[in-house]
């Protein structure tokens, strides 16, 4: 449908250089739409996986706040000496 209005409007443009078209050329293209059942079952559907990916965002946030909150737990235990960082280290190796 979309490649029809496109061909009605460049044979209604005008112009030399550049293809220009009137508002009334764009008001007169005709808009077809799903009937209004189908519009609200494509809204739910986005409303859904919308709310699926917010909540995603929501816990990996959290996640990171988490994260965020040990590093500094663990940065000042090794700073107060509650913890010795050079055992862990030595393990690695």
């Amino acid at each position: 449908h979309l490649q029809a209005i496109t061909t009605g409007l460049r044979m209604a443009s005008t112009g030399s250089i550049f293809d220009a078209v009137r508002l009334s050329d764009v008001r007169n293209q005709p808009i077809i739409t799903p009937p209004l059942p189908e519009q609200r079952a494509i809204a739910a559907h986005i409303d859904a996986q919308t709310a699926k990916i917010d909540a995603a965002i929501s816990h990996y946030e959290r996640m990171a706040e988490l994260v965020a909150e040990y590093w500094t737990v663990l940065a000042a235990d090794a700073v107060t000496g509650r913890i010795d960082l050079r055992q862990t280290a030595a393990g690695v190796e």
